[in-house]
């Protein structure tokens, strides 16, 4: 019975880092700053990637006339922008997410060892 709640935590912190919101792993494993810091830092990402979505479309928009506003000439102005930001901040975002959950997934494990060994010495 205690050997299952020990390991569960190598599988809810990844698991929730991956699935639900990166950081929440490292809370889960008791490193409440880490957590925070990941946290914040995929919210920052994904404003800066919102604004720049905002910036390349307000671009693209400003090139065309009011009788040129239909779809699929806004697409093709938006396709000639220069991306390399937006793909910047998809690298620093995929970056930040995996090491969350690879994190999450090492400290979890040793904390089930460090408890596991608690439980072997403790009989």
């Amino acid at each position: 019975m205690i050997y299952l709640d020990v390991m569960k935590r190598r599988i809810i912190s990844p698991v929730c880092s991956a699935f639900i919101v990166p950081g929440l792993g490292q809370v889960i494993n008791n490193q409440i700053k880490k957590g925070l810091i990941l946290f914040f830092s995929v919210f920052a990402l994904i404003g800066a990637a919102v604004f720049e979505i905002y910036r390349l479309v307000k671009k693209s928009l400003e090139g065309l006339a009011l009788n040129e506003l239909y779809p699929e000439r806004v697409i093709e102005e938006f396709k000639a922008q220069d991306h390399t930001v937006l793909y910047l901040i998809g690298i620093l975002f995929s970056a930040v997410w995996i090491y969350s959950v690879l994190d999450a997934y090492i400290v979890g494990k040793r904390i089930d060892q460090e408890k596991k060994d608690e439980v072997i010495f403790d009989r």
